[in-house]
Parts: C-alpha cells; sequence; structure tokens
C-alpha cells in the first residue's frame, strides 16, 4: 500500500513539473487592498510577487502589511489552504489531488504579518485576508493566462449576522450567511453571475420561502444587480441585490462586505466592477450608507436592509464585444440602451429589439 501511495505522490509532482514549464516563467507581481471597519484602521496594503521556475512556483508575501488587533488576519495556514486552490485553478489536474501536486509550490510570508498572524491578532475573519491573498496571485498572472484566469471577481464572503426575535412566535432567531456576487470575464466568456467568491463554495443560498418562514424578515427585493459596470469585449458578471425589511423591533445587524472601496479588476482593457456595500432604509426616511463594514446595527420594525454585492471586472477593449451580444445584454436587462451607446459604440432602439446605430468607439 505504501508503494502504492508513493507512487501516486510522485505522479503527481510529476505532473506539476510539467505544468510548470508550459507556464511564462519570471516574478509578477500584484498589490491589493484587505478592507475592514475604517472606524478601526484600515485598508491594509498586501502584495506578492510570484517567481515561477522549471522545478518551483514561488509566492512571496513579503512586505505585507503587519498583523492587526481587528479580526482581518489570517494565519499562515489560512493563507495556504488558498494560494493551494489558486494553485490547482492554474495547473488544472485531471485527477484525485495529493500531496505530491504542491510540492514545487512554496510560499513565503513575514513573521506576524496580516497574512500569517499569530495570537494574540485575531482571526475569526480570516476568509478576507487568505482569498484576498489569493487573488494576489490571480491578480499577477491573469494577464499571462488569460485561458486559465479571469478578472477580478467579489473576493469577499460578504457575510451577513441578523439576529432579532420572529414577530409572531417572539422565538429569537439568527441569520448567518454568505452573500452572492460577480466573478470576472475571461477570455472567450462573461463573467458568471450570482456566485459565492473564492474559498466558499461549501455554503449554500437561502431560498426567499424559507428566510421569511424562520426569520423576523421580509425579503423586499432579491434579483441580479444590472449596473452596466465591468465593461468589455466579454462583461463583468452581475452581483446581486437582497433587500430584507425587518418585522420586529430590536434587530442586531452585522456585516462585512469586502470590495467596498476597491472594485475588482478589469484586464486588456477591460472595465472593473463595481463595488460591494451596505445601505440601510430607516422605516422614518433616514438612510445610513452606504458602507462595507458595520458592527451590531440595531435596527427597527420596518428597517429596510439592501445588501448589494459587486459586479466582476471586464475583459477586453468593450468596443470590441460583438454587437449582437450588445444587443442581446440590453433586452436580458444587463445594460441600459444609453450604457449600449456609451460603453459599447451600439445604439439600440426604445423597444431594444434592433441595433439602429454606431457611434465612433465602433470606427
Amino acid at each position: 500500500m505504501s508503494s502504492t501511495m508513493d507512487n501516486l505522490i510522485e505522479q503527481a509532482e510529476k505532473y506539476s513539473l510539467k505544468e510548470l514549464g508550459e507556464l511564462p516563467k519570471g516574478t509578477f507581481e500584484a498589490q491589493d487592498f484587505i478592507e475592514g471597519d475604517p472606524s478601526k484602521g484600515g485598508p491594509y496594503p498586501i502584495k506578492v510577487k510570484v517567481t515561477i521556475t522549471d522545478d518551483e512556483f514561488i509566492c512571496d508575501f513579503r512586505g505585507s502589511h503587519q498583523q492587526v488587533m481587528n479580526p482581518v488576519n489570517c494565519s499562515y495556514y489560512g493563507l495556504l489552504s488558498s494560494v493551494r486552490v489558486m494553485f490547482l485553478a492554474i495547473i488544472r489536474p485531471k485527477f484525485n489531488v495529493n500531496e505530491g501536486l504542491f510540492k514545487p509550490l512554496r510560499i513565503i510570508t513575514d513573521d506576524h504579518s496580516i497574512v500569517s498572524a499569530t495570537r494574540p491578532s485575531p482571526v475569526s475573519m480570516n476568509f478576507e485576508a487568505r482569498i484576498g491573498g489569493a487573488e494576489l496571485i490571480w491578480k499577477a498572472l491573469a494577464p499571462l493566462l488569460p485561458d486559465r484566469l479571469t478578472s477580478g471577481h467579489l473576493l469577499s464572503v460578504c457575510s451577513v449576522l441578523l439576529s432579532g426575535k420572529h414577530p409572531e412566535t417572539k422565538e429569537p432567531f439568527l441569520i448567518v450567511e454568505p452573500t452572492l456576487g460577480g466573478w470576472g470575464a475571461g477570455e472567450g466568456q462573461d463573467g458568471q453571475r450570482g456566485q459565492f467568491c473564492m474559498g466558499n463554495g461549501e455554503t449554500y443560498n437561502m431560498p426567499i420561502e424559507i428566510a421569511e418562514a424562520r426569520y423576523g424578515v421580509r425579503v423586499e427585493n432579491y434579483g441580479l444587480r444590472c449596473d452596466g459596470e465591468g465593461a468589455g469585449q466579454h462583461i463583468g458578471g452581475s452581483g446581486v441585490i437582497r433587500s430584507y425589511k425587518t418585522l420586529s423591533d430590536g434587530q442586531e445587524l452585522t456585516v462585512s462586505f469586502g470590495r467596498h472601496q476597491f472594485q475588482p479588476w478589469g484586464m486588456n482593457k477591460g472595465e472593473n466592477g463595481s463595488s460591494s456595500y451596505i445601505k440601510i432604509q430607516k422605516e422614518n426616511g433616514e438612510v445610513i450608507g452606504p458602507f462595507g463594514v458595520t458592527s451590531r446595527l440595531k435596527l427597527d420594525k420596518g428597517d429596510t436592509i439592501h445588501l448589494v454585492t459587486a459586479t466582476g471586472g471586464g475583459y477586453g477593449d468593450p468596443a470590441k464585444r460583438h454587437e449582437q451580444a450588445v444587443l442581446r445584454d440590453v433586452k436580458n436587462g444587463y445594460i441600459t440602451v444609453e450604457q449600449a451607446k456609451e460603453k459599447f459604440g451600439v445604439i439600440v432602439n426604445d423597444q431594444c429589439d434592433s441595433i439602429i446605430g454606431y457611434t465612433e468607439l465602433r470606427q
């Protein structure tokens, strides 16, 4: 049995080395930010240098922000788990994963950094840092590997916690859920719409009917966010808009939406996507937000929580999007007639069923 396992591990390592041999060689860099509660600090810069040789894939995160006393850090092993996911996306194995695949992979960090935190720094929201670190590799290599990696996505788990008492049963309830959003476009493909972020595939999208039956809320709106951002030859995937109206007093909201201050990045002349945000429409007419992070925000009966996630980045020059694809986008409501003209150079009639001209963008 041991020799069989050794052979499988050796075969996997040979596969990784073969794939490394086909990748561009050199050192490729990217920078971004981990967001958090702005009243407590941040955003926190992170950076990576990815060095690819014939026998190593080195991810050097040195120079990223030091660990902080807000719960946005991740441990080294949290970073390791997400970087391995990114590595698999790049080498694309078609067999069961084992340790041999990762033998060429090296991860380097400073001690006590925001992506390699140790006690006493909190890591309860570790997914923001570990996914952010992995997406840095994505950002650094996507221009070189457009057939494997797309433009930037919503990045954040966009976690939502809402607690209170059910208006009818008076029993306490607790909503704990991630939020769907948009992925980036890539070579030959539009971005995926309404999907969980990288590293969040084990969770479920709560149906409206279940949410309304179990929790003290009414779902006022749940649909794609068709804001026209992420324009490109291939367009970024739509985020979502979900609106909860509170049906009892004393509810409390805690949320953490990354990509609030920094949009998903576009690629190869594609435009950036849009930011995620939360906004509260109070029953008395007051508006709170937009913001990206809040903790135990107290709500009254009749308040409406608008949860809005990012549209992914676009890929390629928007003026090169096929004219019929632009018309289809207008018909589907992904973009408006005005956006078709301004961003893509295609003039669509008011009935949204035919193209009647082009602007100088198409010249």
